[in-house]
């Protein structure tokens, strides 16, 4: 097998290169990512509205309730997704103590734009370099 993914076949699927200690220790195989960074990156932003909130933050801060309208998600599970985005240094939460009543205001960290852009990089690669039998990309 070349890696080029001319059997169709995915490399980490287990047919690829095994590790060695050195290669182990290091999380490169052959130019292949980490795998284990990569599988963190994903259960960060696999919720089913994480990627929504998230380019929904892109240009400007939001409120809770603006940001609810704005993308249709619940207000508990609105709640929920941006404390585990807030806890990966995603998403910061910025309070006003100085209005009445307080204000909270969510926007995106440098690390959560530096992800938006990977994930733009990665949509990017996925309309111009389509795989013969993949589905074809949906319009949004």
């Amino acid at each position: 097998m070349t890696g080029t993914g001319d059997t169709g076949e995915a490399p980490w699927r287990g047919e690829g290169p095994r590790r060695g200690a050195t290669e182990a220790a290091s999380g490169d195989v052959g130019g292949l990512p980490d795998v284990s960074s990569a599988r963190a990156v994903i259960g960060i932003i696999s919720g089913k509205w994480d990627l929504t909130v998230l380019v929904e933050l892109w240009s400007q801060g939001r409120g809770h309730a603006e940001l609810g309208r704005a993308t249709g998600v619940e207000r508990k599970q609105l709640t929920r997704v941006l404390r585990r985005l807030e806890g990966a240094r995603l998403v910061d939460r910025m309070v006003d103590t100085e209005r009445s009543p307080v204000r909270v205001r969510y926007g995106l960290t440098r690390r959560g734009r530096e992800l938006l852009r990977s994930v733009d990089e990665l949509a990017r690669w996925w309309v111009t370099a389509p795989v013969e039998g993949a589905p074809a990309p949906r319009e949004a």
